[in-house]
Protein backbone atom coordinates (compact mmCIF):
# COMPACT_ATOMS: atom_id res chain seq x y z
CA UNK A 1 0.00 0.00 0.00
CA UNK A 2 1.34 3.73 -0.42
CA UNK A 3 0.45 6.91 1.19
CA UNK A 4 -1.36 8.08 -2.29
CA UNK A 5 -4.07 8.98 -0.20
CA UNK A 6 -1.88 11.86 1.58
CA UNK A 7 -0.58 13.11 -1.71
CA UNK A 8 -4.24 13.52 -2.54
CA UNK A 9 -4.81 15.80 1.38
CA UNK A 10 -1.16 17.60 0.10
CA UNK A 11 -3.05 18.48 -3.11
CA UNK A 12 -6.14 19.60 -1.31
CA UNK A 13 -4.97 21.90 0.84
CA UNK A 14 -2.54 23.70 -1.14
CA UNK A 15 -5.04 24.54 -3.45
CA UNK A 16 -6.03 28.13 -3.23
CA UNK A 17 -9.92 27.88 -4.27
CA UNK A 18 -10.27 24.30 -2.22
CA UNK A 19 -8.62 26.65 0.92
CA UNK A 20 -10.81 29.35 0.51
CA UNK A 21 -14.04 26.83 0.76
CA UNK A 22 -12.44 24.52 3.60
CA UNK A 23 -9.82 25.86 4.88
CA UNK A 24 -7.54 23.21 6.88
CA UNK A 25 -11.23 20.88 7.51
CA UNK A 26 -9.65 18.16 5.52
CA UNK A 27 -10.24 14.71 7.36
CA UNK A 28 -9.65 11.22 6.37
CA UNK A 29 -12.37 8.74 7.01
CA UNK A 30 -14.62 10.50 8.96
CA UNK A 31 -15.47 13.83 10.11
CA UNK A 32 -15.02 14.80 13.81
CA UNK A 33 -17.65 13.96 16.19
CA UNK A 34 -17.25 17.00 18.60
CA UNK A 35 -16.94 20.28 17.13
CA UNK A 36 -18.43 20.19 13.52
CA UNK A 37 -17.42 22.38 11.27
CA UNK A 38 -18.73 23.09 7.65
CA UNK A 39 -17.86 23.27 4.95
CA UNK A 40 -15.53 20.44 5.05
CA UNK A 41 -13.65 17.32 3.00
CA UNK A 42 -13.44 13.29 3.98
CA UNK A 43 -10.92 11.59 2.40
CA UNK A 44 -11.15 7.61 2.21
CA UNK A 45 -8.93 5.30 0.47
CA UNK A 46 -10.94 2.97 -1.61
CA UNK A 47 -8.22 0.72 -2.99
CA UNK A 48 -4.90 0.87 -3.87
CA UNK A 49 -3.58 -2.20 -6.14
CA UNK A 50 -0.43 -2.64 -8.21
CA UNK A 51 -0.90 -2.97 -12.26
CA UNK A 52 -0.35 -6.82 -12.81
CA UNK A 53 1.98 -6.07 -15.99
CA UNK A 54 3.70 -2.89 -15.21
CA UNK A 55 6.25 -3.42 -12.04
CA UNK A 56 5.98 -0.33 -10.01
CA UNK A 57 2.99 1.16 -11.67
CA UNK A 58 -0.43 1.56 -9.64
CA UNK A 59 -4.17 2.37 -9.26
CA UNK A 60 -6.02 4.02 -6.86
CA UNK A 61 -9.63 4.72 -5.99
CA UNK A 62 -9.90 7.75 -3.51
CA UNK A 63 -13.02 9.15 -2.57
CA UNK A 64 -12.80 12.38 -2.02
CA UNK A 65 -16.60 13.71 -0.21
CA UNK A 66 -17.60 17.54 -0.17
CA UNK A 67 -19.52 18.45 3.31
CA UNK A 68 -21.83 21.43 3.75
CA UNK A 69 -24.33 21.75 6.29
CA UNK A 70 -26.53 25.07 5.29
CA UNK A 71 -28.90 27.00 7.29
CA UNK A 72 -32.51 27.00 6.19
CA UNK A 73 -33.79 29.83 5.06
CA UNK A 74 -37.01 30.84 4.02
CA UNK A 75 -37.76 27.22 4.29
CA UNK A 76 -35.12 26.64 1.82
CA UNK A 77 -31.50 25.09 2.21
CA UNK A 78 -28.90 26.38 -0.83
CA UNK A 79 -26.32 23.70 -2.03
CA UNK A 80 -24.32 26.45 -3.77
CA UNK A 81 -21.38 25.62 -1.55
CA UNK A 82 -21.40 22.03 -1.99
CA UNK A 83 -21.13 22.46 -5.12
CA UNK A 84 -18.97 24.74 -5.52
CA UNK A 85 -16.52 22.50 -2.89
CA UNK A 86 -17.23 19.11 -5.37
CA UNK A 87 -16.47 21.63 -8.45
CA UNK A 88 -13.17 22.86 -7.25
CA UNK A 89 -12.61 19.22 -6.00
CA UNK A 90 -12.99 17.91 -9.41
CA UNK A 91 -10.92 20.48 -11.49
CA UNK A 92 -8.03 19.80 -9.19
CA UNK A 93 -7.93 15.92 -10.11
CA UNK A 94 -9.67 15.80 -13.27
CA UNK A 95 -6.21 15.33 -15.43
CA UNK A 96 -6.78 12.17 -17.97
CA UNK A 97 -3.65 12.85 -19.92
CA UNK A 98 -1.07 14.63 -17.91
CA UNK A 99 1.35 14.90 -21.17
CA UNK A 100 4.80 12.80 -21.67
CA UNK A 101 6.10 13.56 -18.19
CA UNK A 102 4.29 12.52 -15.35
CA UNK A 103 3.42 14.80 -12.31
CA UNK A 104 5.04 14.81 -8.92
CA UNK A 105 2.50 14.26 -6.16
CA UNK A 106 4.21 14.52 -2.34
CA UNK A 107 2.69 13.14 0.58
CA UNK A 108 3.26 14.43 4.09
CA UNK A 109 4.96 11.76 4.69
CA UNK A 110 7.65 12.56 2.24
CA UNK A 111 7.30 10.13 -0.68
CA UNK A 112 6.84 11.30 -4.01
CA UNK A 113 4.40 9.53 -6.25
CA UNK A 114 4.78 10.21 -10.29
CA UNK A 115 1.46 10.33 -11.26
CA UNK A 116 0.71 9.31 -15.02
CA UNK A 117 -2.62 10.61 -15.26
CA UNK A 118 -5.86 11.26 -12.88
CA UNK A 119 -9.72 11.14 -13.28
CA UNK A 120 -12.99 12.91 -11.25
CA UNK A 121 -16.01 11.59 -11.26
CA UNK A 122 -18.54 13.45 -9.06
CA UNK A 123 -21.80 11.74 -8.13
CA UNK A 124 -24.68 12.93 -6.99
CA UNK A 125 -25.85 15.59 -4.28
CA UNK A 126 -27.12 13.20 -1.06
CA UNK A 127 -28.35 14.08 1.77
CA UNK A 128 -27.00 12.45 4.65
CA UNK A 129 -29.76 10.53 6.74
CA UNK A 130 -29.98 11.24 10.05
CA UNK A 131 -27.78 14.91 10.05
CA UNK A 132 -28.99 16.57 7.02
CA UNK A 133 -25.92 17.43 5.99
CA UNK A 134 -24.98 17.87 2.42
CA UNK A 135 -22.34 15.34 0.61
CA UNK A 136 -20.94 14.73 -3.13
CA UNK A 137 -18.79 12.01 -3.10
CA UNK A 138 -15.77 12.90 -5.95
CA UNK A 139 -14.01 9.62 -6.74
CA UNK A 140 -10.38 10.09 -7.62
CA UNK A 141 -9.02 7.57 -10.10
CA UNK A 142 -5.33 7.93 -9.98
CA UNK A 143 -3.06 5.86 -12.05
CA UNK A 144 0.98 6.67 -10.60
CA UNK A 145 4.40 4.73 -10.01
CA UNK A 146 6.16 4.73 -6.50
Amino acid sequence: MSAIDSAVEVRLKADPTVATIVGARVYFDALPLEGRQFPAIRISKVSDLPDPKVPGDRFARIQVSAYDNPPTVNGGRSPAIVEALAAAIEALFHKPQLGSEPAAWSSFGGAVYSVVKSRAEPGPRLTEPGSGYYQIPVDVLIEFRT
